[in-house]
């Protein structure tokens, strides 16, 4: 790990970023241990800043026992939809995928 990339690194950690480590030796993405005491030890570790996860997709979900379940992209249609379809609006469901990204 040169130097820079122990500086972003650190500049992270002093902004309150979450930070992760893993063995110099290891080479496995998913080895990365969240950072949770203090002091660098770049002899034995490499650190870096933890990924954001990605949202890959976003929608409402009607469900109601009676009626096909629906999809939209968007929650002012489904909750149009729910009004013009006497359903309540309990039967919204906000759906989120989210993707951890190793690296």
């Amino acid at each position: 790990m040169t130097d820079e990339e122990l500086l972003v690194v650190v500049k992270a950690a002093t902004e309150g970023k979450a930070i992760q480590y893993r063995d110099r030796t290891w080479h496995d993405d998913a080895s990365w241990v969240d950072k949770i005491l203090g002091g660098w030890d770049t002899d034995v570790y490499r650190y870096r800043v933890k990924p954001e996860p990605r949202e890959q997709w976003e929608g409402w979900v009607i469900r109601h026992r009676g009626h096909r379940s629906r999809v939209f992209g968007d929650e002012v249609l489904a909750r149009e939809y729910a009004a013009e379809n006497y359903l309540s609006p309990d039967c919204i469901i906000h759906v989120r995928e989210v993707l951890e990204e190793n690296e």
